[in-house]
C-alpha cells in the first residue's frame, strides 16, 4: 500500500517546511511548529514565509547566496536556547 507524500512528512520525527522559489510554505509538518513554537494555524499552505518571526534574517543569510544544487546549512538560536538547524539547497526553476 503505497503512503502519501504528507503521511510520510508527517511522520518524520524532523520539522519540516518546504518552500518554492518565492518562499511560499508548500508543505509542512505538525513537529515543525512543535519545534519553532508556534500554534495551529501560524503555518498554513500559501502564505509567505516572511510571515513568521525571525525567518526571514535567517532564510537570507543562510538561503540568498546559494549556488543551484549546492546545500548551505547553518544553525541558530531561539530566544529560549534551542538550536535549530536550517539548510537550504536552491532547485533549477522549471523550464531552465
Amino acid at each position: 500500500m503505497p503512503h502519501s507524500f504528507e503521511a510520510v512528512l508527517e511522520n518524520l520525527p524532523q520539522g519540516i517546511v518546504l518552500l518554492d522559489s518565492a518562499d511560499t510554505v508548500t508543505a509542512f509538518n505538525s513537529r515543525a511548529l512543535d519545534i519553532l513554537g508556534l500554534p495551529d494555524g501560524a503555518l498554513r499552505r500559501g502564505m509567505n514565509i516572511d510571515g513568521l518571526p525571525g525567518t526571514a534574517e535567517c532564510r537570507a543569510a543562510t538561503c540568498s547566496r546559494l549556488t543551484i544544487g549546492r546545500r548551505n546549512t547553518s544553525q541558530f538560536a531561539l530566544s529560549d536556547g534551542r538550536m535549530i538547524s536550517l539548510t537550504c539547497a536552491r532547485e533549477r526553476e522549471a523550464g531552465s
